[in-house]
């Protein structure tokens, strides 16, 4: 017999989903095994269309070593990739949402993984994980700390009043790193994909390797754009092009040469996003409040008080 509602006895609509196979929650749990014991990432080029096997360049950071419950994560994360999609998820009202990490690029227009995000017709969930774990050699100041509270707090605001959305704050740990954040926001919200801008410090760059190839390896679709630089690193090269070397080595010329000979094409730069942003159907995960991160302190010298205007200036 068919199911009816306890309070308005109307008829349920009932969908089953069918469970992740054993083989299936086992090989995400090897793959973390082996990503927890890798230390690294991969080497700072694109990251490729399957799986990656990390293995380590260097001393590991130790905001690269999984969380404790991650292993745990895993499975539900690979019982989650069985849900329906495409049109019949659209049917059963279980299009899964995606992430957009927001890092560096605190901002609406012009970011590629903001748009791409919103144009693939799916909820989105923007994020912000506060990691100082994985600030490596270069670690935020006070007037660095200060920008990025008000950054934060604008695009917070901007979200809101303009998109129908807001910007969901994490704040990670050495134990797990922005990786472990990731994978809880994915098992909270069953999203089905990871859009990020990349980042060009090598130890950010390692990091984020490491995170594309633990999450395509559950599964998830890791999508990375295009947004501090007009060109990758790595496409360019100069020094292995013969009309760049002939146009006379440490000179413009040199690299105009060789970005005349680029495949990759300066582009436009890109429109806000349409307005608003679809929202998961159970809305969005729940978020720290922006004072916790404790960025806005202002420094304490003898004798006077601290000023916005002194210390950022």
């Amino acid at each position: 017999a068919q199911p009816l509602c306890p309070l308005c006895r109307a008829p349920l609509l009932v969908v089953v989903l069918p469970p992740a196979p054993t083989a299936k929650t086992d090989l995400a749990r090897r793959a973390w095994r082996q990503l927890a014991g890798s230390g690294g990432g991969a080497s700072g080029h694109r990251p490729s269309a399957r799986p990656l096997v990390v293995r380590s360049r260097g001393p590991a950071h130790p905001s690269w070593a999984l969380a404790s419950g991650a292993t745990a994560a895993a499975g539900n994360i690979a019982t989650a990739a069985q849900q329906p999609s495409g049109a019949a998820a659209h049917r059963a009202g279980l299009v899964r949402p995606v992430l957009v990490w927001f890092r560096n690029d605190l901002r609406v227009a012009d970011n590629p993984a903001l748009y791409a995000a919103a144009s693939s017709g799916a909820p989105v969930i923007p994020v912000f994980i506060h990691a100082l774990c994985e600030e490596g050699p270069w670690p935020m100041g006070g007037a660095g700390r200060y920008w990025l509270h008000h950054s934060l707090g604008a695009l917070q605001a901007e979200l809101r009043a303009s998109f129908c959305s807001d910007l969901v704050l994490r704040c990670a740990d050495a134990d797990g790193g922005s990786l472990a954040q990731l994978i809880a926001l994915i098992e909270e919200t069953g999203a089905s994909a990871c859009y990020f801008n990349n980042a060009y410090e090598p130890w950010k760059a390692e990091r984020d390797d490491l995170v594309d190839a633990a999450l395509r390896s559950l599964e998830i679709q890791v999508r990375r754009t295009i947004s501090a630089v007009l060109n990758e690193p790595w496409a360019v090269r100069p020094d292995e092009r013969p009309a760049a070397c002939e146009a006379g080595f440490g000179t413009i010329n040199f690299w105009l040469a060789a970005l005349a000979e680029c495949d990759e094409n300066e582009v436009e730069p890109l429109p806000p996003p349409e307005t608003p942003l679809l929202k998961p159907s159970a809305g969005l995960p729940h978020s720290l409040p922006l004072q916790s991160f404790g960025l806005a302190r202002m420094p304490n010298r003898r004798g006077e008080a601290g000023s916005a205007a002194g210390w950022v200036g």
